[in-house]
């Protein structure tokens, strides 16, 4: 590789971060090391902590108009990192409900399963599975008792 397409490769870099994706991303477009992410935003004056933090509120406005799980899948981030988006920029997820939601309180209404089966048919906590029976029953559900 040239002296020129170096230098290039390093422009494309940095611009990748001020566009917003991740470090883990880059590295794995380009081919490259994070060191050199790193050296090729500070070589054009790329800030990537500020790229970050518009990256997150990004995350955090999708998570909002759409749902978490929405927004895991598009920006390949976990559910931690969608919450503590949503946290930093203030955004409120507690009146989400998610399908898998409404499928488990199906299971609850419609079926004898104990919870923990309930729980492992849908890969989530046991936790997970009482909290939506107990929102049920707030909010006026009739679900089974245990």
């Amino acid at each position: 590789m040239t002296r020129e397409e170096k230098r290039v490769r390093r422009l494309k870099i940095a611009n990748a971060v001020r566009d917003g994706l991740t470090t883990k991303e880059i590295c794995f477009a380009f081919d490259v090391t994070l060191h050199l992410v790193h050296s090729a935003c500070k070589e054009h004056g790329v800030d990537r902590v500020s790229s970050k933090i518009a990256r997150r509120k990004e995350i955090a406005t999708f998570a909002a108009e759409n749902s978490v799980k929405e927004a895991c899948e598009r920006f390949g981030v976990s559910t931690e990192t969608v919450h503590k988006s949503c946290k930093a920029f203030g955004v409120s997820l507690k009146d989400q409900v998610t399908r898998t939601s409404f499928h488990v309180l199906a299971k609850l209404l419609n079926t004898s399963l104990p919870v923990p089966e309930i729980a492992r048919a849908f890969r989530m906590s046991q936790q997970r599975v009482h909290q939506i029976l107990s929102e049920a029953r707030t909010a006026g559900i009739r679900v089974r008792t245990e």
